[in-house]
Parts: C-alpha cells; sequence; structure tokens
C-alpha cells in the first residue's frame, strides 16, 4: 500500500506493475521481484536489467566456478557489450554484510586469465 501512495506501483487497465525488477537476498536465499509483482525464489542463477543476455550467457559457461568469480565475470561480460553497465561492482554477503568493490583495475587480480590451450596448429 505504502508503495501505491509513493507512486512506485502503477495500474494500467486493473493491473498492477512497477517499472522495475529487483532481486532480493536473504540469508542464503534469493529473490526476484519482478515487473508485475510476483515474487519468484531463484534457486540457481538468474540477471536482470539491460545486460542480462551477457550476464546470464556468462554465468551458465562458469558453472562449478568460485560464486565471487562467476558474478564478477557475468557483470564483466555485460559491461563489454551494454553501455547501461560499468564498474565498480558492488558485492555484498548476506553473512557478514561486508561489502566489496570491485573496480575494473581490481577485477584483473581478482580474476586470473585462463591459460589458453596449444591447438595442433600452434604445436608445429
Amino acid at each position: 500500500r505504502e508503495l501505491k501512495k509513493a507512486g512506485f506501483i502503477k495500474d494500467e487497465n486493473y493491473i498492477e506493475f512497477i517499472n522495475s525488477a529487483f532481486l532480493f537476498a536473504y540469508k542464503d536465499k534469493l529473490f526476484l521481484i519482478d515487473h508485475d509483482l510476483c515474487v519468484l525464489e531463484i534457486n540457481d542463477y538468474v540477471a536482470i536489467g539491460s545486460g542480462s543476455s551477457e550476464a546470464i550467457g556468462s554465468l551458465l559457461s562458469t558453472e562449478g566456478e568460485d560464486p565471487k568469480t562467476r558474478i564478477i565475470k557475468a557483470i564483466k561480460a555485460s559491461a563489454a557489450n551494454d553501455i547501461y553497465v560499468d564498474y565498480p561492482i558492488i558485492l555484498t554477503d548476506t553473512e557478514t554484510t561486508k561489502f566489496d568493490i570491485i573496480t575494473e583495475d581490481l577485477e584483473s587480480e581478482i580474476i586470473k586469465p585462463r591459460k589458453k590451450k596449444e591447438s595442433s596448429d600452434d604445436a608445429e
């Protein structure tokens, strides 16, 4: 009700919606509050916003890696391909409520580049 009074919830043809989507973390659970105000519990991973397609592709390709590294790689992929996504990356831990601010310079220290496999052409 308060969100509606403040003008955050819109009503068009008797259908309520908001102009944004939100991710909400509580303890070890992640929730998505979508444009239509539905609340979904996320079991694996999710990305929202203008760079979400790039982020989802990155998250899919980094399964099994450290969560912090996966998140940074996903946002890096989004920033490389979407003008609305950029550094700094701000991460928080829901257990400690500690914040990490990752700049583009710090990102290279956290994420070690993969070693390229030699192809048969390179070996000759």
